[in-house]
């Protein structure tokens, strides 16, 4: 009995599977990292508060190309806006 068209069959239908399993690791990989990087961010930032979960704050650059976290929103302030973020529970922060 020719097995063949089975084998190729099989082997196209797990090729797929597994290129679209890669591809969505990689998107999670790449959430994780933006993640990182706008925690990071965050938390080296210059404030003189507590942060409070759930509050939304923005973050700005300065002109040394340090960066201030302030309570303070775009349109009122003529800072170098970069985004918005929130405090999480889990004391991460999410871009908004």
């Amino acid at each position: 009995q020719d097995i063949t068209a089975f084998k190729k069959h099989g082997l196209n239908k797990v090729d797929r599977v597994i290129k679209r399993r890669y591809e969505e690791l990689i998107k999670e990989a790449e959430t994780l990292q933006n993640s990182m990087i706008v925690n990071q961010q965050v938390y080296e930032s210059q404030y003189k508060f507590e942060p409070k979960i759930g509050e939304i704050y923005h973050l700005y650059e300065n002109s040394d190309g340090s960066k201030t976290l302030s309570l303070i929103g775009p349109t009122e302030w003529s800072k170098s806006f970069l985004y918005s973020v929130i405090l999480n529970s889990d004391m991460t922060w999410s871009k908004i």
